[in-house]
């Protein structure tokens, strides 16, 4: 998924964290430009993160929700600075292994 780019020149972005996937789990976003990155997470009894952390290219994302977080919102906003592609993940026990991981691309 390409990243919309708002009237002030904004890239907005939005993940849905469900058990054990992430939706979309590719993004494709522009370097130089500001993204606003909304994560819903959609799982209620299972607590879940997204975390991508490449301060080299202006990227610390960090996000969590906890047990009975269904429906629960939160954003973030960063401005990539380097092109290329990070990965992201759920850093909450095994969930990286069972899937929940995906790919931020930088152009």
């Amino acid at each position: 998924m390409t990243a919309k780019t708002d009237a002030s020149g904004v890239q907005a972005v939005e993940i849905e964290a469900h058990s054990y996937y992430f939706k979309p789990s590719r993004v494709v976003v522009e370097a130089g430009k500001p993204v606003e990155l909304t994560i819903r997470f959609k799982s209620f009894f299972t607590p879940h993160n997204m975390t991508c952390e490449h301060a080299d290219a202006g990227i610390e994302i960090d996000k969590s929700a906890g047990f009975m977080s269904f429906r629960k919102t939160k954003q973030t906003r960063f401005t990539p600075t380097k092109p290329g592609e990070y990965d992201f993940y759920c850093g909450v026990g095994s969930h990286m292994m069972k899937g929940m991981k995906g790919t931020l691309v930088v152009r």
